[in-house]
């Protein structure tokens, strides 16, 4: 699939885009309290190229109409992806729809996944067992195996297989049995256009959702530089593909904006909700327009495969940006900028700017026109305001990585003062 080379952040993001799900019925708790359930410590592994791969962190998530679940290496970020179309447990395989995929690290642009992308109607391969689903201690088992294919068709990279795939005892979020009726649905040029499938991840600092109709690979997705509720312009990235033959699509890239507004995040059920529009315009200058777009009760999983570090005390309050964390690298070695920004679960957020030339030390953060070192505040997306007085501490700076504390002060447009202290960061900047 073609659309795999041109945005790899969707394909991590959505595993089971561009292929048929099967529907299935919800897990009956009676009958899996009739199995033998596996006890002992979370383990997921792999063998590949002579090795086993042994996962730090492993996670899984039950919706009413599918298992995903994810092992993670934090050393190096490489992460793998498995999603079923179903809630039950047994053996499914590509004609089920299975999707399977190994990221080698977190900076990888492209991935290895169980779908040769130089064949377009080829089922993925591999098969997904389910053996165990433990409602009490919300655990689930199983085993995989699949060939891996190179997502970059023309790098002419050799398949992998990864075979004795196993995971025990993986914890869990959502819920078994009935979930909230999903939809996904908006009129391009007039016309409705509703999702037969939807999905959406939250982390890595961003919001992800997509529709996808049809067996051939028609989808609009959305992407948000946000984790929280709220109303986005200049942060969000919509598009729509006809088709997987549909290489660039209809997007807002250039200068039309569009709007998302992301109204409910059921952190109960694992679901999202929200409204958008957009006017998409192709290679070649072609428009479609994109209104009363709505996406309701969306089944979600969290994706967040980094390290990164970000915390402070604002207006005395302790906040973990860990789940909202995002890292922008702009410009070319000592000319460049590092940028930091988290954002808080009420929608405001703190954003650090470091010039690269700094090396380890204590500069000022100041508002002045030469500042190597700036402080940000934002009660909203379009209201943030910069920082008059304060200072930042670089205690470490080498391979790829910057690590430090900070504390300032900002006076926003109401003239209210907000004190941002005991912050601390250690993130990767140079990918």
């Amino acid at each position: 699939m073609k659309k795999l080379n041109l945005l790899s952040a969707f394909m991590l993001l959505f595993m089971a885009i561009g292929f048929t799900s099967c529907d299935s019925e919800p897990v009956d708790p009676l009958l899996i309290g009739n199995e033998e359930e596996p006890t002992g410590p979370a383990i997921f592994k792999v063998d590949f190229s002579g090795a086993t791969y042994t996962a730090d962190e492993a996670q899984a998530v039950v919706t009413g109409s599918s298992i995903m679940i994810s092992g993670i290496k934090t050393s190096n970020g490489s992460v793998f992806a498995l999603s079923v179309p179903a809630t039950t447990t047994g053996t499914y395989d590509g004609g089920d729809g299975v999707m399977m995929s190994y990221k080698p690290t977190l900076a990888s642009t492209f991935m290895y996944m169980n779908v040769d992308p130089t064949l377009e109607l080829e089922d993925p391969t591999g098969t997904i067992t389910i053996t165990s689903i433990n409602t009490t201690a919300k655990t689930i088992s199983g085993t995989f195996n699949f060939t891996g294919y190179w997502s970059d068709e023309t790098a002419n990279q050799p398949n992998i297989a990864f075979t004795n795939g196993s995971f025990q005892n993986i914890p869990y979020t959502g819920n078994v049995g009935p979930q909230p009726t999903s939809l996904f649905k908006v009129n391009i040029d007039g016309t409705l256009y509703t999702a037969d499938e939807s999905l959406a991840t939250i982390g890595e600092g961003l919001i992800s959702v997509a529709g996808m109709r049809g067996n051939n690979g028609e989808m609009v997705a959305i992407i948000v530089n946000a984790t929280t509720t709220g109303t986005y312009t200049d942060a969000a990235i919509m598009a729509y593909y006809e088709s997987d033959e549909d290489e660039n699509g209809y997007n807002n890239f250039l200068e039309n904006p569009g709007t998302v507004t992301i109204s409910n995040i059921d952190t109960v059920n694992n679901t999202i909700s929200g409204t958008f529009s957009f006017t998409g315009v192709n290679d070649a200058g072609q428009e479609k327009v994109f209104t009363n777009g709505v996406f309701e009760n969306v089944p979600y999983t969290t994706e967040n495969t980094s390290d990164d570090v970000l915390k402070a005390t604002v207006d005395g309050t302790f906040i973990d940006y860990a789940n909202s964390v995002a890292v922008t690298f702009v410009g070319v070695g000592n000319d460049g900028n590092i940028g930091i920004v988290g954002i808080g679960a009420d929608g405001a957020g703190i954003r650090l700017s470091i010039s690269n030339a700094l090396a380890e030390g204590i500069y000022p953060i100041s508002n002045a026109t030469d500042a190597t070192v700036r402080g940000y505040f934002s009660v909203s997306e379009d209201n943030e305001f910069a920082a008059s007085t304060g200072s930042l501490t670089i205690t470490s700076k080498a391979n790829g990585r910057i690590a430090g504390t900070f504390q300032y002060t900002v006076t926003d447009g109401s003239s209210t003062v907000h004190q941002v202290t005991t912050g601390q960061f250690d993130v990767e900047y140079d990918w």
